[in-house]
Order: structure tokens, then C-alpha cells, then sequence
């Protein structure tokens, strides 16, 4: 039987705890009798309160359990003593973030003992009043009050006298202190797909964002929001740091991320999790929140031609296969190279035959194409130079990647060209801006700032070097306003180069005698 009480009272009090609020006040109280009953009445009150329902920010309605006891003194009159027990019912009512005010309504029944030696006889009855409290938080479970109220008291028979009384007061919310809980929100989740090879990107550009509700009692301060995935961080990202978000109000925060290079090891798409932590004080305690995220990892040959730079980040003159082609071929040809060309011209021809006795082919990909995408946020399919080189093939986005690689890694800057439904690339002749008209054969050359590029159609690679010049400079003039010249260093400041470990790899080079042998025969 003791053991069912047991249950049954461990069984309330968790009720108590969570399933409405619970607090307990303590009220020391001076009470004073209009009657003349004494002169001097001092005591406490001990208050359990319970919250059932909520209105507006944190206004509470409470119904309570009170009881009181004080010692009456009055000159020549030993001490008396008066109790009561009464039901409450009051409305927290919330002015500040710290300040609230509580009215009750009161009513139970009171009992003074009687005193033998005055000769004095007990008296019992019945009460009711109203008390006044101004409640201010010092925690979010802690807090005090001054407190004023009135009482009539009444025997069954008659009223016996009026009260009022004042003081100070405690209080502690268990469920608050007891229950940890956080009422912060995360909301409006929009959150890009990852894309592997813009990690670096994400540094300082957000992928993402979302809102970020504060529905605490009050105002919280010093928040810091952090974002982390273990699968690509090392360490947490901070995303938003906000001196004071008011209770009700909410902050859309950018989440971005300090990646590391292993999520250049993404082949495929994938679903990937992440976590919000959110760190803050309400009324001067730290509270946390954390909040998963879900999101799309994409595989890191994945790009959209929103912003045509972004081709830039697979443009990596330290793709191992790509360095070691283009130096080689350079080795090869550097003594057979003509004083009357631009040496940045030649080598481009070099490579060019290179590529052609190696067997490079441009292949359109009907599932993957420029044309198809730019402009737009479809997911498009793009190569590594060491791809390139190893498939022996690409459309114009792959060939264009490949060839700026290896330009730029015999120390040759590169342009993307972009027209419409069409890449391509230009290099910088090594010319100056005077020089050019005598210097580079035809005339064919785009001058930009104090650089003179040399259009080059890359998909043209079975052809004829001379044809590829020709054609890009055709087609730059053709497309006129609508043609676009992006130089790849200075795509490279918004969207970092990339590479990874598998682009050293081992490749066929062509034959040293046939690729001198096609570079003297190369017509400008």
C-alpha cells in the first residue's frame, strides 16, 4: 500500500512539473488589524502556485494554495497565534522582460488559537480579499516581489475584523529551474545544394538561410548562431552573433561554412546533416538550442551556369596530369621556337598539336551542355583536367577548363569567352597593346585593359591551329555586345581553383619526334 502512495505522489509531482508550471512562493508578511485586535502582527506566508494556461508574451493565469501564520502581540497580552488556508486565483501580467504585475483574488478560512492564560477564547471563520504584487525576474525561475493585500474576516456568526497587510516575497519556478528547456525556434529552412568544389566559397557566401524565432519570455542577448557538419568541419562556423533579439522577434541569419578539402571526395549526390547551435542568456542565464539540418551534397563535378566564373574553380594549373603534360610539352619544344611569333602563341600551338596527336576529341553531351544550361540553375557535369586528358574528350566546358589548365600552368593567363550557347577561351598573347598590330598574325587579338588576348575555339581540336584562331576571333566579332570576356585570375578571387588527389595520374604522352614535327609545321 505504501508503495502505491508512493507512485501516486511521484505520479502528481511530475504532473506538477510537466505538464503545467509549478512554483513556490514564499511571502514574509506584516499584517495590521483596523479592530485593535493587536498591535503588532508579523509571520509568512508559504504560496504553491500552478499555471495553467498563458496569454499573450508570458501573461499567466495561476491558481494557488496558500497558507499563512502570524504571531499577534499586544502590551500586557502574551502572543497569539492566527492562521489561515485559503485558495487563490491570480493573472501574471507581463509589463517588461522583468517586470510583471499579479493581482489575486483570495478566499479560505482562518482560525486564531485560544490564549488560557489571558483568558482570551479562540475564534475561527471564513475570509476573503485581493492581493497586489509587482514581480521583478532576476532569473528566468527566480524572482522577487512587494506585495500589498486586505482581508475580511468574518466568524459564521458575525464580521470579526478587516486587514491589510504588506511585504516581500520569493518565489521559485521549478518547472523553470528543474525542466530545461529552450523556446527559440529555427523556421523558413531555404538552403541551397552544396556544390564540393565552391567549399572555399562558402566562407564568406552563404548557401543558405534561416529565421531564427525568439518565443522565450523576454528578450534574449548575446546570441551566437553556429553552423556545423561533421562531415566536412573541422570546427563550428559562426553565422550570427545578435546583441538582443526581442521575445516574438525573428532574424533570418546567411549560413556559411568553414569546409574542409574532403568534401572534394563527394563522387556522388548525397543527403547530408548539419547543426544549428544557438547560445544565448535569458535574464542573465545561458541557455542553449541546437536544430538539424538537412540538406543536398552534390557530387563535385557539379556546377550551374548562374555565374559563367564559376567554371573558373575547375581551372587548376596544380592538377598534377595537366602540369605535367603542359611542362613536358614545353620541355619539348622550346628549342624549336621561331623569333617572329609571340612565344605565348607558339606554346599555345604546341599544346594544341599535343592534344591533337594525343587524341583529344570534343564530344558533345546532350545530357550536360553549355547551351542547355547557361544562364540557369540546372545542375550541370563538369571535368577536371585530368578527366579530360584521361577520357581523351569533353564538350566545350570540359576542353575549355582543360586547355586554360594548361595555359595557365606554363604560366600563360586564360579568359573564358562566353557568346551565346557557347565556351570557349582566350590567352593572354604576352604582347603589349602597342606591339600587337605588328606582332600577332592577322590582326585576330581582343585588347582588354593592357592585356592582348588571343581568341582560341578550343572544340576545333582535330583541325587546324590557324582554323581555331581564326574561328574564335570569328565568332567574338560575330556576337559583338553579346559576348563576354572573363579572365580566369580574376574569376579566381571570387571562386578558388580547386584540384584533387586523383589528378595525378599517369598518361600516354605523344611521341617527342612527331610533336616537333607538327609544331614546325604550325601556321599562325
Amino acid at each position: 500500500m505504501k508503495k502505491i502512495k508512493s507512485c501516486i505522489l511521484i505520479f502528481f509531482l511530475s504532473l506538477s512539473l510537466f505538464a503545467f508550471e509549478f512554483q513556490a512562493r514564499v511571502l514574509p508578511i506584516y499584517t495590521y488589524f483596523f479592530n485593535g485586535l493587536c498591535d503588532v502582527s508579523v509571520g509568512s506566508s508559504l504560496s504553491f502556485d500552478f499555471s495553467l494556461l498563458k496569454f499573450r508574451a508570458n501573461d499567466r493565469l495561476l491558481i494557488s494554495g496558500q497558507g499563512t501564520y502570524l504571531n499577534m502581540f499586544e502590551n500586557g497580552i502574551n502572543s497569539e497565534q492566527y492562521i489561515d488556508f485559503n485558495i487563490a486565483t491570480g493573472y501574471s501580467m507581463r509589463l517588461s522582460d522583468r517586470l510583471y504585475l499579479y493581482p489575486e483574488l483570495i478566499g479560505g478560512i482562518w482560525s486564531i488559537n485560544e490564549n488560557k492564560v489571558n483568558n482570551l477564547p479562540g475564534e475561527t471563520g471564513y475570509f476573503y480579499g485581493a492581493r497586489l504584487s509587482t514581480e521583478i525576474l532576476i532569473l528566468p525561475e527566480l524572482s522577487f516581489s512587494l506585495f500589498a493585500g486586505y482581508k475580511s474576516l468574518n466568524t459564521f456568526r458575525r464580521p470579526f475584523a478587516h486587514t491589510v497587510q504588506g511585504g516581500l516575497s520569493i518565489s521559485y519556478n521549478f518547472s523553470k529551474g528543474l525542466r530545461y528547456s529552450s523556446n527559440v525556434e529555427i523556421s523558413n529552412e531555404d538552403l541551397q545544394p552544396l556544390f564540393p568544389v565552391f567549399y572555399s566559397h562558402y566562407i564568406d557566401n552563404p548557401f543558405g538561410t534561416i529565421t531564427l524565432v525568439n518565443n522565450e519570455e523576454a528578450a534574449i542577448t548575446d546570441v551566437h548562431v553556429y553552423f556545423y557538419t561533421e562531415q566536412y568541419m573541422l570546427v563550428r562556423t559562426l553565422v550570427g552573433s545578435y546583441e538582443k533579439i526581442k521575445q516574438g522577434q525573428s532574424v533570418d541569419v546567411e549560413i556559411t561554412a568553414l569546409l574542409n578539402e574532403n568534401i572534394l571526395t563527394q563522387l556522388n549526390d548525397s543527403i547530408t546533416t548539419g547543426e544549428i547551435y544557438v547560445e544565448y542568456k535569458l535574464l542573465n542565464k545561458n541557455k542553449e538550442y541546437s536544430h538539424t539540418l538537412s540538406f543536398t551534397t552534390l557530387s563535385r563535378n557539379s556546377m550551374t551556369w548562374e555565374d559563367d566564373r564559376q567554371a573558373a574553380t575547375f581551372v587548376s594549373p596544380r592538377d598534377s596530369c595537366a602540369q605535367k603534360f603542359a611542362r613536358q610539352v614545353k620541355s619539348i619544344v622550346k628549342s624549336s621556337l621561331r623569333p617572329d611569333i609571340p612565344v605565348n602563341i607558339q606554346y599555345a600551338g604546341a599544346l594544341f598539336c599535343a592534344l591533337k596527336e594525343y587524341g583529344i576529341n570534343y564530344v558533345i553531351d546532350p545530357t550536360s551542355a553549355y547551351s542547355d544550361n547557361t544562364g540557369g540553375l540546372s545542375i550541370d557535369f563538369l571535368q577536371f583536367p585530368y578527366q579530360t586528358l584521361s577520357y581523351h574528350g569533353g564538350d566545350c566546358d570540359d576542353l575549355s577548363i582543360m586547355n586554360c589548365s594548361l595555359l595557365e600552368a606554363i604560366g600563360i593567363k586564360t579568359a573564358f569567352i562566353t557568346i551565346p550557347g557557347h565556351i570557349y577561351i582566350a590567352f593572354d598573347s604576352g604582347v603589349s597593346v602597342n606591339d600587337a598590330p605588328s606582332m600577332i598574325p592577322g590582326g585576330r587579338y581582343i585588347v582588354d585593359g593592357d592585356k592582348v588576348w588571343i581568341p582560341y575555339e578550343i572544340t576545333l581540336c582535330t583541325d587546324t591551329f590557324d582554323l581555331a584562331l581564326k574561328t574564335g576571333y570569328s565568332q567574338w566579332n560575330k556576337a559583338g555586345d553579346n559576348a563576354a570576356l572573363i579572365p580566369i585570375e580574376e574569376a579566381w578571387t571570387a571562386f578558388n581553383a580547386v584540384s584533387v588527389p586523383e589528378s595525378d595520374t599517369s598518361i600516354m604522352l605523344p611521341d617527342r619526334n612527331k610533336l616537333v614535327k607538327s609544331f614546325k609545321k604550325l601556321v599562325y
